[in-house]
């Protein structure tokens, strides 16, 4: 659909990325103006998203809960999808989007860190939910998945002290950093 949509409307695309990468806004003298500028917007979204990612963190590490590593990742997606046009439309400067760049980079790393700890959880869970089945399944299977659920648990709590430890603390704080920091460029 992608390979498509570029074929089809790529001459529309490179006519739009020309024709808008500069426009004039008249106001009269005294007049407020009524919209800020799309680099003004982007930038205080990019720092709205990025303090979210903190703060979600932060709130996942005060609680010791690795259920809420999962509001981290969800945190982190918001942001690498608000970056993503500033690389892939190829209108911000060259700089901000190497920065910019290097924080997908990085945040699609920790989506798929922190979704192994999700999808590792919601395993469990459903496992978990299976409680009445297993009396029908027979002793064997029934002792396979408790076996199977403690692996998981013992699991999750690794890849949680993991997650929550210094070295992803550091990467995080490397990426909120970056987000800021292409916020700035845009409007600084």
């Amino acid at each position: 659909l992608r390979r498509a949509v570029d074929r089809n409307f790529a001459p529309l695309v490179d006519q739009l990325q020309r024709t808008l990468q500069q426009f004039r806004i008249m106001t009269t003298l005294g007049e407020v103006p009524v919209m800020s500028a799309t680099r003004d917007v982007t930038a205080q979204a990019l720092h709205t998203l990025a303090i979210a990612v903190e703060e979600t963190r932060e709130q996942a590490h005060a609680a010791g809960d690795p259920e809420l590593m999962h509001r981290v990742r969800i945190a982190a997606k918001r942001l690498r999808y608000a970056l993503e046009p500033l690389v892939d439309g190829k209108f911000a400067p060259a700089r901000i989007q190497q920065t910019a760049g290097a924080a997908i980079t990085q945040l699609k790393r920790m989506q798929d860190a922190f979704g192994e700890l999700h999808d590792g959880l919601a395993f469990d869970q459903w496992l978990a939910q299976g409680k009445p089945a297993e009396l029908a399944m027979g002793r064997a299977r029934a002792a396979f998945v408790e076996r199977l659920r403690r692996r998981l648990h013992r699991q999750a709590e690794r890849r949680y002290r993991t997650l929550d430890g210094p070295s992803w603390r550091q990467r995080i704080d490397r990426i909120i950093r970056r987000g800021h920091t292409v916020a700035d460029r845009l409007a600084p």
